[in-house]
C-alpha cells in the first residue's frame, strides 16, 4: 500500500469515520401548579390514601410495596387535576437582542479595547527605545520578575519607630537592611539580658 502514503511522509493514514447522530428526546411538558385548584387537589388526595394500605413495613418488599402505591397515587393525582404546561421547542429570542443600538455598543467597545492595547504597545515601545544600554538590564528585570513585587527595583523608604518613641526614615541600604533585619529576627535571651 506505498500508493497509499502520503509524499514525504513515513506512515499511512487512517481514517475514522465517526457517527455523531443523537436520538432526539421526547419533550414532557410539566405540570403548571400555579393553576391547581388546591383544594380539590388536597380532598382527592385525602381519598387516594385512605384507599391505600399504608403501615409500618414488614420487610423492604413491603416497604417499596407501600411506595410504588404512594407513587402512583400521587402521580395519577397530578396528571387528573393539575393542568399541563405548555412545551415550548424553542426559546424565544429578546426582542432587543438584534437592535441597532447593541451594534454599535459592540463596535465602540471593540474599539475601545483595541485602543486601550495599542497604546499600551506604543507607550512600552517607545519607553524601550528611549532606555540606555544600562536601563537593558532593569527592563529585563521588569520582564522577568514575579509579579508580586510590583516590578520594584529596590525597597522603599522605611519608617521605624525609635526607642524614644519618635519616628525616623531609613533612606540608605544599610539602614534598611538593619531595620529589617531587627524587625525579622529577635534578639537571643543572651542579647536581650545585656539590654537590661
Amino acid at each position: 500500500m506505498p500508493e497509499c502514503r502520503p509524499p514525504k511522509t513515513d506512515h499511512f493514514p487512517i481514517a475514522t469515520t465517526l457517527s455523531l447522530d443523537m436520538a432526539h428526546n421526547k419533550e414532557v411538558p410539566g405540570f403548571n401548579f400555579r393553576k391547581t385548584d388546591w383544594q380539590d387537589f388536597h380532598d382527592y388526595l385525602s381519598d387516594k390514601l385512605e384507599a391505600l394500605h399504608l403501615c409500618d413495613p414488614e420487610d423492604v418488599a413491603d416497604f417499596e410495596r407501600m411506595l410504588d402505591e404512594l407513587t402512583m397515587a400521587i402521580l395519577e393525582m397530578m396528571e387528573n387535576h393539575t393542568l399541563a404546561k405548555k412545551a415550548y421547542l424553542f426559546k424565544k429570542k429578546h426582542p432587543g437582542m438584534n437592535s441597532p443600538i447593541l451594534e454599535q455598543h459592540r463596535q465602540a467597545r471593540n474599539k475601545y479595547g483595541e485602543e486601550v492595547q495599542k497604546a499600551h504597545n506604543d507607550h512600552w515601545e517607545e519607553w524601550i527605545e528611549s532606555t540606555e544600554a544600562m536601563g537593558l538590564y532593569i527592563i529585563n528585570k521588569f520582564v522577568t520578575a514575579a509579579p508580586s513585587d510590583s516590578s520594584s527595583t529596590r525597597v522603599p523608604t522605611l519608617k521605624v519607630k525609635q526607642a524614644d518613641g519618635s519616628s525616623a526614615k531609613i533612606t540608605d541600604n544599610k539602614g534598611k537592611s538593619k531595620a529589617l533585619y531587627d524587625a525579622f529576627f529577635y534578639p537571643t535571651r543572651e542579647q536581650y539580658r545585656s539590654k537590661l
